[in-house]
């Protein structure tokens, strides 16, 4: 018996059952008026226009074609449903989904991300096909013309459709009969058609031969970074909330594939006060920092990178600036070198150059960044630890000089080696009261020897609060890489060894913002200079209050701290809204500050920076239990506050609520026993 069939039966048949007893409508928009019945959208599965229902809260729910029995992407169904809502029209609208994802060539779960993100915003999950706001009447821009173009050629489709332009450029290309009914864009049937043509055909890309703009498909410029994101989404809206929303929609729909989440990365190359720089995405105030931001100065205002698309939009988002990196930040970095046999001699020495690369990016020295490197096979040895290397040319020569094993991968001996030995005060590792943080990076090509023994040493190191970032290129265990990371933002990966470039950005990049330790009653001093950070974390266990003492040794400095991002910044950093900035406070010689948990979530770190305002910043900082205040207390909110505590969800009640009826029961009793025999056939 072909199932599948027999549940797109019975609800074609459920649904037809409810417009025998509900109310009749005719949808208010378009050319062509049809008959339709006042739904709640949630049951309907044909389209759902906006029509004269005396409920304000119902749609006209208008029959549409049953969707074909496609069966491409089945193993994604679930995750659609959980992320988008288990609906009843949901249930339906994924066959017509699944078949504009072929049609539209997306084949890689980024793709896959972004197309559903795109469009289940500009949809509010697939139940507004049609647009409950109007065009303008006369906007020369998009066709309108005439009195009544605005409502007439209103949003519509997976990918709205906007003015009369846009309309006649989809019938030309589709042939849907969309000028003389436009209101068919918002018919499920011909949404997702009109989505995936746009997709192929609509982005906006900047073409670095020419220097120009032109026409292509979204697929072109997906990459996994979250800057192709940001370039893709713009081509799409250029409303921050909306693409907030997009990204949030994006990243759990990694997640739920438990794939690796978006990359940072760099894009082109720029000019800032005489000094070589990348276009990147600078964070959004409430955005965490795992895949934007820039450590070192940026452009102030907005400016067209990337060239601009007509009426002198830019084509990249106004949160794209020039940014010069500073990598002056001191750190104790761990490298571990993969040297089994499945990397062999020549990639070998082309991991020994990227190391190269790398150690090129920081200021070695006893009083800067120290570096320790190890090398491993079937066993794991030292090159150098952290007191035997002074200098950049000797670590580099160092390196260069390690022969190629060529035997199995113990990655787990490595590590064990790595926080033994290496990560030892007696070895050159700084003390906590330092404030440097510990950075572990561990470059592999292939799978451990044991992976239950690698995590377990990864899990060791992690446990003393140090950060292990996992690069793997080629045929890599990328499970494995992102359970040893720290988090899963701290795996980079690379199909093969053309991507060893953005690699070796994104290494260097994060490890300079990776939190050192804080212990409680432990004071770190440091020194920072103009507009620099210093992270920190602190792991939280059962407390629930405690106290922060900044002393403003020299020069000025101001704390900043979340419970969900790792990276706090000062609003003058971030690109926000006006509504939402809030003036930097004042520091004084000493201060405290008093910081409770929030009561809503889980939070395993508190994490803290402080950033130097001056030329030259020294301060002492010092965290401890809450247990009697007897100075002077200043409560501090920041937005990455306000972040940790409006993660959880709340759910609002209407007052009022419609009485019950006989048919409005017989509707119940089929769809539940619809779905019961769908869940049971499907």
């Amino acid at each position: 018996m072909n199932y599948k069939f027999l549940k797109i039966f019975l609800i074609f048949n459920v649904f037809h059952f409810q417009l025998i007893l509900a109310q009749k409508c005719q949808n208010l928009y378009g050319k062509t008026k049809y008959d339709g019945e006042c739904l709640n959208v949630a049951v309907c599965i044909g389209a759902a226009l906006i029509g004269n229902c005396p409920n304000i809260h119902h749609i006209c729910c208008i029959n549409d074609q049953s969707p074909s029995l496609f069966s491409g992407f089945p193993q994604y169904k679930e995750n659609f449903l959980k992320i988008v809502g288990n609906t009843t029209r949901n249930h339906v609208i994924y066959h017509y989904l699944a078949e504009s994802m072929q049609a539209a060539q997306i084949d890689t779960e980024y793709k896959m991300a972004a197309y559903l993100s795109q469009l289940a915003e500009e949809t509010s999950n697939f139940e507004q096909l049609e647009s409950t706001t109007s065009e303008a009447d006369i906007d020369s821009d998009i066709g309108n013309s005439q009195f009544g173009d605005g409502s007439l050629y209103r949003g519509r489709g997976g990918i709205y459709l906007r003015g009369k332009n846009n309309y006649e450029l989809a019938e030309r290309s589709l042939g849907l009969g969309l000028i003389n009914s436009p209101e068919k864009a918002a018919f499920p049937s011909v949404a997702f058609k009109i989505a995936a043509w746009y997709w192929k055909n609509n982005s906006d890309i900047y073409d670095l031969s020419s220097n120009k703009t032109k026409k292509g498909s979204f697929n072109d410029i997906i990459d996994g970074t979250y800057l192709s994101f940001s370039l893709l989404t713009n081509s799409l809206t250029s409303d921050s909330k909306k693409f907030l929303k997009r990204l949030e929609i994006n990243d759990m729909i990694l997640s739920e594939l438990n794939f690796r989440p978006l990359k940072k990365s760099r894009g082109l190359g720029c000019m800032l006060n005489g000094k070589q720089g990348y276009n990147v995405p600078i964070c959004l105030a409430q955005q965490n920092s795992f895949y934007c931001g820039c450590e070192g100065d940026f452009e102030k205002k907005e400016t067209c990178n990337y060239g601009q698309i007509k009426n002198g939009k830019c084509l990249n988002p106004n949160f794209v600036r020039c940014c010069v990196e500073n990598y002056s930040t001191n750190i104790d970095l761990v490298i571990v070198m993969d040297n089994s046999g499945s990397i062999g001699p020549t990639y070998f020495q082309i991991e020994k150059d990227f190391v190269i690369s790398l150690i090129q990016n920081f200021e070695i020295g006893l009083n800067k960044s120290r570096v320790a490197v190890i090398h491993f096979s079937d066993t794991a040895k030292i090159v150098t630890s952290f007191n035997q290397t002074s200098n950049s040319l000797d670590l580099i020569n160092k390196v260069q000089s390690i022969s190629f094993d060529g035997f199995s991968t113990n990655t787990s001996d490595a590590l064990i080696l790595a926080n033994n030995t290496i990560l030892q005060e007696v070895n050159g590792m700084r003390s906590i009261e330092e404030g440097i943080p510990k950075v572990i990076v561990v470059i592999t090509d292939g799978v451990s020897n044991d992976r239950i023994k690698t995590l377990e040493a990864a899990q060791v190191i992690k446990d003393r609060g140090y950060n292990i970032i996992a690069a793997g290129v080629g045929w890599v265990d990328q499970e494995e890489c992102k359970l040893m990371s720290s988090t899963p933002y701290d795996f980079e990966y690379g199909n093969d060894l053309n991507d060893l470039d953005d690699i070796l950005f994104n290494i260097a990049s994060k490890s300079i913002v990776q939190p050192a330790l804080v212990k409680n009653l432990v004071p770190i001093r440091s020194t920072i200079s103009k507009n620099q950070y210093k992270y920190f974390k602190y792991p939280l266990g059962n407390l629930t209050q405690f106290i922060i003492q900044l002393d403003q040794l020299l020069g000025n400095s101001s704390l900043f701290y979340s419970f969900v991002n790792r990276n706090p910044k000062d609003d003058s950093d971030l690109i926000s809204f006006q509504s939402l900035r809030r003036k930097r406070e004042t520091q004084t010689q000493i201060k405290f500050f008093n910081i409770n948990i929030p009561t809503e979530g889980i939070y395993d770190n508190l994490y803290i920076s402080v950033k130097g305002y001056d030329t030259l910043n020294s301060f002492e900082m010092k965290l401890s239990e809450k247990t009697a205040l007897n100075h002077s207390e200043t409560t501090i909110t920041s937005q990455s506050e306000t972040n940790a505590t409006s993660q959880s969800n709340t759910t609002t009640t209407s007052n009022g609520q419609e009485k019950s009826s006989m048919s409005s029961f017989l509707i119940f009793i089929l769809i539940l026993c619809g779905n019961l025999l769908f869940n049971e056939y499907i």
